[in-house]
């Protein structure tokens, strides 16, 4: 894979980073913020999702895009979910934590709140909510939720090494991807668009957008490794990611159990 040679290495600024981490309902990222938007926004509905892979209906999209602390713009007449790689994160977060259920039939399957699962969500602190999520993500984050296609064999750790690497590369100055076919090609497949929309919203990534092209997508011009991005994929890795034997005790955890990266935190 794209640059997988390189592995980022703990260091004790990487814990001062951590250690002075405080988190808020606006920081660090949007993610806490945009989750909850998504969130009351499906609660107030009922909303028909697509038979196949469940995914949100395309006209409330744009609605749903203007209310997230920065909406995209996009050059398409008829932009789909992948069209809108943040919505698409948060929707996979929804989905994976089990907030999100599917209800209704299965010719009018609805999208629905588990009120119960919603209630233990309430009762958490930025804090806990916000490494909740870093978890659905990493640990139950599947593709296939999204409409993604996942490969059949792909190992737990892949998708974060994907994530990792990116976050090694663009260190520093930061990694050019306008001008780059090979990055460009990286961003969009590996970690994919909706990967590099989450790194954002938690506050690993800056991306900087390129300007709105007539029949095109996200444009993104630039990302560069935020001190926390690099710090939190840097103790995962020393921590848990990089040893097998961990990895593979991690595919024993219930659906249902968090908690799993609390001991490395």
């Amino acid at each position: 894979m794209f640059w997988r040679e390189q592995r980022l290495k703990w260091t004790d600024e990487h814990e001062q980073t951590l250690r002075a981490l405080e988190v808020s309902e606006d920081a660090p990222g949007t993610v806490l913020r945009d989750f909850q938007i998504l969130l009351s926004f499906v609660r107030e509905r009922k909303l028909p999702v697509s038979k196949t892979y469940q995914l949100l209906p395309r006209k409330v999209l744009p609605e749903i895009n203007a209310r997230l602390a920065q909406p995209i713009e996009l050059g398409l007449k008829q932009p789909q979910l992948k069209s809108y790689p943040h919505i698409q994160g948060l929707y996979l977060l929804l989905r994976a934590s089990g907030l999100g259920c599917i209800r209704g039939t299965a010719a009018k399957p609805l999208l629905a709140i588990d009120e119960a699962v919603n209630h233990s969500w309430s009762s958490l602190s930025p804090t806990e909510r916000y490494f909740t999520l870093l978890e659905t993500w990493l640990l139950r984050g599947s593709p296939g939720i999204v409409g993604e296609r996942g490969s059949r064999f792909r190992f737990i750790g892949d998708y974060f090494q994907d994530c990792a690497s990116l976050i090694y590369v663009a260190q520093g100055d930061g990694l050019p991807v306008v001008d780059s076919d090979r990055a460009e090609r990286y961003c969009r497949y590996s970690p994919g668009l909706y990967g590099v929309a989450l790194l954002e919203l938690f506050g690993f990534l800056m991306v900087q957008r390129g300007q709105l092209q007539e029949g095109q997508a996200w444009q993104i011009e630039h990302v560069a490794s935020t001190l926390l991005g690099i710090a939190v994929f840097a103790l995962l890795t020393e921590k848990l990611f990089g040893d097998f034997d961990k990895l593979l005790e991690l595919g024993d955890i219930p659906p249902e159990s968090f908690g799993a990266l609390q001991p490395a935190f």
